[in-house]
């Protein structure tokens, strides 16, 4: 009798066991998850709505332990004012604890067709501009992030701001500009130095500063173009000049580097008279009609292929 009470009692010890070890488990991945929690989806502060997400930082060499919170801004409440702020970061309470939330980018349709703004100000230290943030906002001005430190602009992130002549950031370390991301900006004159940095890696293990395709289609008032290569590779894809009529200079900042323009890249940028830093540059790839309806159309050489064909 003893010896059958002994074995119906072990496998209820084991289970005991297991269902302890499995909560121990389970409380040591809700104390330090292996990727970033969403803990709200539309946040409301100040008549905005964001986006939170948490992380728990248990590795010291990537600074104190403890809970990061990061928020996506994804538009205002009321739709209908000029001039919108966005802070660099509030406070909400999570955990038992008063936490603040860092505002790190501009979400996906963020001020999407919100004709009647003017300008945004940016307090807040983000490094993305999410696809179609401010589509079709077609009286938008001036948008300004100081402290920004901007390191990709999404596909049509401006498209056809028509009004927009200010876009300025803290630093110009942007290495990623959208497909169409300012297409239609007819009165932008100026924008920040574009900078290949460790961000885009590509299958070959190479670092890119990428310009999309038609990303500043039109833009007829933009004069001068920077780009510093840091020894990486530059594409800029077709169209993405094209119809810059006021451009007269580009800038090839770097000891070398490959440079690759696509189909129609300046076309019909009539007064590009320009584009210094090529000599620098180990080789030039280009396809048909890139500088076509230029004045360097048929007198720049030493490509690695026939652009005038």
């Amino acid at each position: 009798m003893t010896t059958a009470r002994s074995c119906r009692a072990f496998p209820v010890a084991a289970l005991v066991a297991v269902a302890l070890a499995v909560a121990t488990l389970i409380a040591l991945g809700a104390a330090t998850p292996a990727q970033a929690d969403t803990i709200h989806r539309s946040y409301v502060y100040q008549g905005a709505k964001y986006k939170i997400e948490a992380d728990y930082n248990d590795d010291d060499d990537d600074g104190p332990r403890g809970w990061y919170l990061e928020a996506e801004y994804r538009g205002p409440v009321n739709k209908k004012k000029t001039s919108y702020t966005i802070p660099k970061s509030f406070k909400i309470t999570y955990k038992g604890k008063k936490r603040t939330v860092h505002v790190k980018e501009i979400g996906d349709r963020a001020f999407y067709k919100l004709t009647k703004v003017k300008k945004v100000t940016c307090k807040a230290n983000i490094d993305s501009i999410g696809d179609k943030a401010f589509y079709g906002c077609k009286n938008l001005k001036i948008f300004n992030a100081p402290k920004a430190a901007i390191t990709s602009v999404g596909d049509r992130a401006f498209y056809k701001c028509k009004k927009l002549t200010t876009f300025r950031s803290k630093n110009y370390r942007i290495n990623e500009i959208g497909r169409e991301a300012f297409y239609g900006c007819s009165k932008l004159k100026s924008l920040p130095k574009l900078t290949a940095i460790d961000y885009t890696d590509d299958d070959d293990d190479d670092y890119e500063c990428e310009i999309g395709t038609k990303a500043f289609y039109g833009c007829k008032a933009l004069k001068s173009v920077t780009v510093r290569l840091r020894s990486y590779e530059l594409l800029v894809r077709g169209g993405a000049f094209e119809n810059c009529t006021a451009l007269s200079k580009v800038k090839l900042e770097g000891s070398d580097g490959d440079v690759h323009l696509s189909a129609k890249a300046f076309h019909n940028c009539g007064k590009l008279k320009t584009i210094e830093g090529l000599g620098k540059l180990e080789s030039l790839g280009l396809r048909a009609n890139s500088l076509k309806g230029t004045p360097l159309y048929g007198k720049v050489t030493g490509f690695n292929r026939n652009p005038y064909i």
